[in-house]
């Protein structure tokens, strides 16, 4: 299932969960960056501290839209796809959690456009 997200709403809800009740929420980030190009970009933002870890491109051989970087993050989670839900901003990434079979939310923005 594909859920749309406004980019305001997901920013509330991401908030609330980090601060919430149902907080702890079990977060992690994929991206097709590598690890230094993912660095300096969020180095001086404050997400990085909530995430479990990030994969970046050298910890898969396939990227996005292959299912492989999900796949991967479900095994470092140990969590199945029933219980996981992928926030994404880009068509590529929508296609990866689709194809992976995980129910996927879409922040709208200028990627998807």
């Amino acid at each position: 299932m594909t859920y749309a997200v406004h980019s305001k709403t997901w920013r509330f809800t991401y908030e609330f969960h980090l601060s919430g009740p149902y907080a702890p929420l079990l977060q992690a980030s994929g991206t097709t960056a590598k690890r230094a190009d993912f660095q300096l970009i969020h180095e001086k933002r404050q997400i990085r501290q909530f995430m479990e870890f990030v994969l970046v491109r050298e910890d898969y051989e396939r990227t996005k839209p292959h299912p492989e970087p999900y796949l991967t993050g479900l095994m470092r989670f140990g969590a199945t796809k029933e219980e996981t839900l992928v926030v994404e901003d880009s068509n590529r990434g929508l296609n990866s959690a689709v194809a992976a079979g995980i129910d996927c939310a879409i922040v709208h923005n200028d990627f998807i456009k």
